[in-house]
């Protein structure tokens, strides 16, 4: 509906209006991640003054940094619009005034991701959702809505900005709700600054490496075999990463938790990992198996048997990676909660050249087989490395872990026998 109403280029430039709301709260130097860290400490001290402290200098980062990106995207708006991008001359001012509004709703956008801060730390994510789902409704509708009001790109994109504002003021008031006395604690705390860029760089440094890590077996699938390769991998990998909603649901709940257990109570934390990686592996398992069993006739009921040809053993494969990595983030959760994002940023930067060498020789050898190869060589690697963390930081004995680790390995053989 609303590609009739806009056209093709104007729905693009929205599109794109999309891509920037959605995907800048990335860009926050994890900052959230660290409020909400802190946060869940206070709360496990019971310092609602020190909650306070952290929302505030937190925010006042974070609206610092989105100030700073939204004025460089003012200043870059008009080259983006007449030198980057191909736009047509008639719709160049339009453009321009919509990438205006985008820039403006940068800080908001930052900031929306900080608020939900304390609420994750409480683990109130029902309220957390009371927000985002009207928010994520919104993205769409406002747009269809103002478009038979007025059929204005900048007015449709407005309306975007106006959805995020209208959610920030929500966040407030319900942080007021479930933190009342933080209104009455102290306000900025300057000395909190580095312990929350510290916390928020290496998170940030994860958040870089990661997508470099994620889109790299692509770029060298198409150099060294062909762009048609490159759609017989990304097509079964895509669908099947889509199971990596159920962990990072997991992490999303597990992280506030660990966070204010960690340093407190070791025994209940050890709990909840033991009962959030069995929980992940055992959902991720019964979903796998299922599709290592019938991969060929899934891919050949939905893209035609020549595709399955190419694409069976990449789905396969990866489906058991999924099961692994998803099995081993709540154990980076656990890592991070307990204060050292470090750790997880190190891990992800020494496995990259190594995860590139690896997927280089087995793509000369083994062709697109090797890729998904060495993706899953990478995952187990990582879980093992985490795994082997864990426990360190659980002080749990190899006997007690042994058993549990005999289990996943023996799961795993059976989804690749099967397979």
């Amino acid at each position: 509906m609303l590609l009739d109403a806009l056209g093709t280029t104007r729905f693009g430039i929205l599109t794109l209006g999309w891509t920037i709301v959605g995907y800048f709260s990335l860009f926050d130097l994890g900052f959230s991640r660290a409020m909400t860290h802190l946060i869940s400490r206070a709360l496990a001290r019971g310092d609602d003054g020190d909650i306070s402290r952290v929302f505030a200098t937190g925010l006042a980062c974070m609206a610092g940094l989105g100030i700073l990106l939204g004025a460089m995207g003012i200043l870059a708006a008009p080259w983006l619009v007449s030198s980057v991008f191909r736009i047509d001359p008639g719709l160049q001012r339009e453009t321009l005034q919509s990438f205006y509004v985008l820039a403006l709703s940068i800080p908001v956008v930052i900031l929306c991701t900080g608020a939900a801060a304390p609420l994750e730390a409480k683990q109130r994510f029902d309220l957390v959702l009371l927000v985002r789902v009207p928010l994520g409704i919104a993205n769409f509708v406002g747009p269809l809505l103002m478009v038979y009001w007025r059929n204005d790109l900048v007015a449709i994109i407005l309306v975007l900005l106006l959805a995020r504002i209208a959610a920030l003021f929500a966040y407030g008031y319900l942080v007021r709700r479930v933190l009342p006395d933080e209104r009455r604690s102290p306000w900025l705390d300057l000395t909190l600054v580095p312990k929350l860029f510290r916390f928020g760089a290496w998170i940030t440094v994860a958040n870089v490496v990661a997508p470099i890590m994620f889109y790299s077996d692509r770029v060298m699938i198409a150099s060294m075999l062909s762009m048609a390769a490159v759609a017989y991998y990304a097509t079964p990998f895509d669908i099947v990463y889509r199971l990596a909603i159920i962990p990072n649901a997991m992490v999303g709940v597990l992280f506030p938790a660990f966070s204010s257990l960690h340093g407190y109570e070791r025994d209940e934390a050890r709990r909840l990992f033991w009962r959030g990686s069995k929980a992940t592996f055992l959902i991720l398992f019964t979903l796998v198996l299922p599709i290592v069993i019938l991969a060929e006739d899934l891919l050949t009921l939905w893209l035609g048997s020549a595709f399955a040809l190419e694409s069976t053993i990449v789905l396969q494969l990866i489906a058991v990676a999924i099961l692994i990595n998803g099995t081993a983030r709540v154990g980076t959760a656990l890592i991070q909660g307990s204060g050292k994002p470090d750790v997880s940023a190190r891990l992800l930067l020494l496995q990259l050249p190594l995860y590139l060498a690896l997927l280089w020789l087995l793509l000369e050898h083994l062709g697109l087989a090797g890729a998904a190869i060495a993706w899953l060589v990478r995952s187990c690697v990582d879980m093992a490395i985490v795994f082997w963390y864990t426990q360190r930081l659980l002080g749990d004995p190899v006997a007690r872990t042994l058993p549990k680790v005999l289990l996943v390995a023996a799961s795993v053989s059976v989804l690749v026998l099967v397979g």
